[in-house]
C-alpha cells in the first residue's frame, strides 16, 4: 500500500491511497469432444490473475492539542461519524435513481470505511472547478451552474446542507460531470435559511455572477417541487442577502 499526501487543512489530511490488487479473469471455452455415440461440447474455466492498482482517498481529521484530549477525541468522533452518516444518506438517496440511470446521479465520493478519526473514501478522476471552467465555452458554463444547483437541491430535498461550496470541493471529470467532495462540514437541517445561506456562499467563493445564475436555477426547480413554500424561499432570501449586505459594508 502507498500512501501520498494531497492537501492538510485546518481540519484534516487528505491523502491518496495505491493498492495492488490480484483480480482473477475467468474465461470459458468450449471444447469437443468426439465419443463413439455423438460429439459432446464441454465448458472449460482457464483462470487468469491480473493486479491492478486501486486508488482510494483517506481522510484524517487532525488533533487539537488546545482542547482537552477527551473532548477533542468527542468532537472529532462525532463530526466524523457525521460526514460518513451524510455520505450514506445521500448514496440510500441516489440508490434507485442509480439503478435507472446507472451511475449518472451519483455526485459525491462513497464512503467505504470509518475507523476513528478516519474515513476511507472513493477516489474520483477529476479536476477542480477552476482548473477547467477556464477553458469551457459559456455555454458548457451555463450546463454546469445547472447541474451544480440541481445536485445542491437534491441535497437540500434531503435536508443536507453541504456548507462548503467552494471550486475547490467541485471536481469536474473529462465529460464536465459533477461531483461535490469533502463534506466535513456538512450537517443536517430542515431550516430554509440555512439552505439559503448553503447558497449565498457561493456569492464570495465563485462570484455574484455565479451566485445568481446558480440561484435562478435552484428557484425553479424549488418552485416546481415544493410551489407552496417558494414565497418563504424568497423572503429567507431577502433576509440572507441584506445580511451579507451589512457584513460588507462592515468590513468597509
Amino acid at each position: 500500500m502507498e500512501l501520498k499526501l494531497l492537501s492538510e487543512g485546518a481540519e484534516a489530511k487528505i491523502y491518496l491511497v495505491k493498492e495492488k490488487v490480484k483480480e482473477e479473469n475467468k474465461k470459458n471455452k468450449k471444447t469437443e469432444e468426439k465419443s463413439k455415440e455423438k460429439n459432446e461440447e464441454i465448458n472449460e474455466t482457464k483462470k487468469t490473475t491480473k493486479t491492478k492498482i486501486k486508488k482510494y482517498i483517506l481522510k484524517e481529521r487532525i488533533k487539537k492539542n488546545y482542547r482537552h484530549k477527551k473532548l477533542d477525541e468527542k468532537i472529532i468522533n462525532f463530526r466524523t461519524k457525521r460526514e460518513y452518516k451524510i455520505l450514506k444518506k445521500l448514496e440510500e438517496t441516489t440508490e434507485k435513481q442509480k439503478e435507472k440511470n446507472n451511475e449518472k446521479n451519483v455526485f459525491f465520493p462513497k464512503a467505504i470505511k470509518i475507523e476513528k478519526n478516519k474515513i476511507t473514501l472513493q477516489y474520483i478522476e477529476g479536476k477542480e472547478y477552476n482548473k477547467i471552467i477556464k477553458k469551457l465555452t459559456l455555454k458548457e458554463k451555463n450546463k454546469i451552474i445547472k447541474e451544480i444547483a440541481k445536485k445542491i437541491f437534491l441535497m437540500h430535498k434531503k435536508n443536507i446542507i453541504h456548507s462548503d461550496i467552494t471550486p475547490k470541493n467541485i471536481l469536474l471529470d473529462k465529460n464536465l460531470k459533477v461531483y461535490f467532495i469533502d463534506f466535513g462540514l456538512s450537517f443536517f437541517s430542515e431550516r430554509i435559511e440555512d439552505k439559503v445561506y448553503d447558497l449565498y456562499m457561493t456569492k464570495e467563493t465563485f462570484s455574484e455572477e455565479f451566485y445568481n445564475k446558480l440561484l435562478k436555477e435552484y428557484k425553479k426547480m424549488y418552485k416546481k417541487t415544493f410551489p407552496e413554500k417558494i414565497k418563504l424561499l424568497e423572503e429567507r432570501i431577502i433576509r440572507v442577502e441584506k445580511r451579507g449586505k451589512n457584513k460588507q459594508k462592515q468590513r468597509k
